[in-house]
């Protein structure tokens, strides 16, 4: 809008220009000069009512072309979605089986792998509640918890599931050792009692639709030598333990990115995660081409991947995330991951705001280059007016006065231009 506001006004001040020129430089008659410069004003009026049809109608143009863009964005970000089930996910060193097993995380991604650290660290456990001699039977309890209102939930299921993973890691470790599911047995010399608990327990949904079930787990071991406990959190995220069958429950094609390697801080991590969603997303919308078609269309920027790990990081099309601390001996290390929703409405917005900046951009170049033609075009036609109806007496102070008005008006709208 400053374009077109910019040359009304030049056509103002060319107008006042004229009149004034009008009575010192023509000769003849009061009316004579009163003609011309009703003439002269005519023309600039003239030539405002076309830059503001121009302008109304490329808006209408552009609002129109708008609509049916929007249209073209959504199935493109569904196609992008789609395609993007058939990407295989980046492996992440950070992230191997073998960083679980060597290092204590404050939190873990399901109660199978809670359950599983709980049983790595009850073995460590054992050499104070029951000696140097490895026992003979584990005998492992669980803390029955009622579903709510009589129901059987997800808080009453996990217990068993605890026990089961508990044990497996019990039977790896000490295959000559029996695990018992029941304390039929007193503790005594070679033998150690498990107790399960679940100290809390929490279930939220976020705005995406995904369920987070969050809580701890307590193993309470007693044994010949005394007694002590070990908890481990969790945060269940279903689509980072067991993506196929998180993806089956929501039917809906998602995509998760992982920080590749360890950092210093929780929030360099999320950064590293959203940098790699950034990558993949990237990689994905340009094997899938131009968003819409040739008039109008979204042209993918090289910089499209920092551009949609910004996005990322300001929350947009991320449905989940999660960031875990990992203790080790020279100190803690942070590693994240983030689970993205490509075909919510963020990509579309995504899109949208691109499509924007370079529709801007086009139709900022579209109007500076009629104002500058609408401008000098019409200081030529008064100059040529004038100069007829001066005989050619003044034609070099019109020429040099053209000049100099034409060069102020390029330099006024390309200083409005940048």
């Amino acid at each position: 809008m400053f374009f077109p506001l910019a040359l009304l006004f030049l056509l103002v001040i060319f107008a006042a220009g004229v009149a004034v020129l009008s009575v010192r430089l023509l000769p003849g008659s009061t009316t004579a000069r009163r003609v011309f410069t009703v003439t002269a004003l005519s023309m600039c009026g003239v030539a405002a009512l076309l830059v503001l049809l121009l302008v109304s109608m490329r808006a209408r143009a552009v609002q129109l072309h708008h609509a049916e863009v929007d249209r073209e964005v959504m199935s493109y970000s569904y196609q992008v979605a789609q395609r993007r089930q058939m990407i295989e996910p980046v492996s992440a060193p950070a992230w191997l089986n073998e960083v679980d097993e060597q290092f204590d995380a404050d939190t873990y991604p399901s109660v199978r792998v809670a359950a599983q650290a709980l049983g790595r660290r009850t073995l460590i456990l054992l050499k104070d509640v029951a000696g140097e001699a490895p026992p003979e039977v584990f005998q492992i309890a669980q803390e029955q918890v009622a579903g709510r209102s009589g129901r059987v939930d997800r808080r009453s299921t996990i217990p068993a599931e605890a026990a089961a993973d508990l044990s497996e890691v019990l039977r790896k470790a000490l295959p000559d050792t029996r695990v018992l599911s029941a304390t039929s047995m007193p503790p005594g010399p070679r033998i150690v009692s498990i107790r399960l608990r679940i100290p809390s327990y929490s279930l939220t949904r976020s705005g995406h639709g995904v369920e987070t079930v969050g809580g701890a787990l307590r193993a309470i071991v007693e044994g010949s030598s005394g007694s002590a406990s070990v908890d481990t959190r969790f945060l269940e995220k279903l689509w980072l333990s067991d993506y196929t069958r998180f993806s089956a429950l929501t039917r809906r094609p998602w995509l998760i990115a992982r920080s590749q390697g360890f950092a210093n801080s929780a929030a360099q991590a999320e950064q590293d995660a959203c940098d790699t969603a950034g990558r993949l997303l990237a990689d994905t919308m340009k094997s899938a081409g131009t968003p819409v078609g040739a008039y109008g269309s979204v042209t993918l920027p090289d910089d499209l991947a920092l551009r949609l790990a910004a996005e990322m990081r300001g929350g947009r099309m991320v449905a989940d995330r999660f960031v875990q601390r990992l203790s080790r001996p020279y100190g803690d290390v942070w590693r994240a991951a983030i689970l993205v929703d490509p075909g919510n409405d963020g990509l579309v917005q995504v899109l949208n705001n691109l499509r924007g900046a370079q529709h801007r951009h086009r139709a900022s170049l579209f109007v500076t280059g009629f104002s500058l033609v609408a401008l000098v075009g019409c200081i030529v036609v008064i100059y040529l007016f004038l100069n007829m109806a001066t005989k050619g007496y003044y034609e070099w102070a019109l020429r040099i006065a053209s000049f100099v008005i034409i060069a102020g008006g390029l330099l006024f709208v390309l200083s409005l231009r940048w």
